[in-house]
C-alpha cells in the first residue's frame, strides 16, 4: 500500500481516509470501522481511534506500507492518527516513513520494537563501485577511474546527477 500525503492529510479525518484507501487499493483484506467519522471530540479519541485501529489491526496477511511526504502532516489529531496506524499494523507488516522531517514521530520506541528501519541520504547515494556501473551502463562506455572519481565527488554519489553527467558530453 502507499499513501502520499499533501497539506490536506492534516486533517485528521483526511488521513485516515487516505489510510484506508490505501489499504483497500493494496489487496489486503481491510474493512472500515462503522459508523460515524469525526473528529469532534470525544467521539475522536474515544471511538472513532480506536475502531480504525481495531480494523488495522485485524488486516490479514501483514501489509507493507510507504508513507511519503509525512513532514506536510501537521497537528495533533492528524499525528494521532499516523501513530495509531503504525501501533496498529498486525506483526509481520512492514511500514517505510518517508519525509524530510519526521518530528512527533516515536521513532526510537518504534525503531526497538523492529516496526521501523532508518534509511538516510547517505543509504540512498552511490559509491564509487555504483556509480562506475551506472555511468558504464548508461554511456555504454569504459569510464576510466579519475572520470568515476569526479563524478562522485560533482553529484555526492546522488543517483539523478549521476545520471544528468552521464549525459553530459563526458563525464570528465
Amino acid at each position: 500500500a502507499w499513501l502520499t500525503c499533501d497539506e490536506t492529510d492534516s486533517d485528521a479525518i483526511v488521513l485516515l481516509s487516505g489510510l484506508a484507501a490505501a489499504l483497500a487499493s493494496s489487496g489486503t483484506a481491510y474493512t472500515a470501522p462503522p459508523g460515524p467519522v469525526t473528529v469532534d471530540e470525544p467521539a475522536f479519541t474515544r471511538s472513532v481511534l480506536p475502531a480504525f485501529m481495531q480494523s488495522v489491526s485485524s488486516i490479514r496477511p501483514p501489509v507493507t506500507i510507504v508513507i511519503d511526504e509525512v513532514q506536510l502532516v501537521k497537528g495533533v489529531q492528524a499525528r494521532f492518527v499516523l501513530k495509531a496506524f503504525i501501533n496498529a499494523l498486525p506483526a509481520g507488516s512492514q511500514i517505510a516513513i518517508v519525509g524530510r522531517s519526521l518530528q512527533g514521530l516515536p521513532l526510537p520506541l518504534w525503531r526497538g520494537q523492529g516496526r521501523v528501519a532508518d534509511v538516510t541520504a547517505e543509504d540512498l547515494a552511490f559509491g564509487v563501485a555504483e556509480t562506475r556501473e551506472a555511468l558504464e551502463d548508461l554511456t555504454r562506455a569504459r569510464v576510466a577511474d579519475h572520470q568515476v572519481a569526479r563524478v562522485v565527488e560533482a553529484t555526492q554519489g546522488w543517483p539523478v546527477a549521476v545520471y544528468l553527467m552521464s549525459q553530459a558530453h563526458a563525464p570528465d
